[in-house]
């Protein structure tokens, strides 16, 4: 089973949703993976985010807690993006294998 299976009318679906596929979730350079190293990257400046980089004085600290609060917010925002684009990768290659399959009910899904 596989493309020979899947409707004339959904080919260009069909081909254009597997790009999709490798795309978002294959691979080191995937949507996913680049969502997940740029939260690595800010986890590391949020860790130097110390009394040694902003001092003791009022200011600086208030300013700091404002910025680890961003970054943390961030980094959260970041992995549940790439969360949700391995879940959306998931939901297309469930609707790949169905038109493979020649379901007749995927071309609606």
């Amino acid at each position: 089973m596989g493309a020979e299976n899947v409707p004339a009318n959904m080919e260009v679906n069909y081909y254009k949703w597997k790009s999709w596929i490798a795309a978002l979730r294959e691979g080191d350079d995937s949507v996913a993976a680049k969502l997940n190293r740029a939260a690595d990257e800010l986890k590391k400046n949020l860790d130097v985010q110390t009394e040694g980089k902003w001092g003791v004085e009022e200011g600086p600290v208030a300013f700091q807690a404002r910025y680890t609060s961003y970054l943390t917010q961030e980094i959260t925002a970041l992995n549940a993006m790439a969360a949700n684009v391995r879940e959306f990768a998931k939901a297309l290659d469930k609707a790949v294998k169905d038109l493979e399959a020649g379901d007749e009910d995927a071309q609606a899904t």
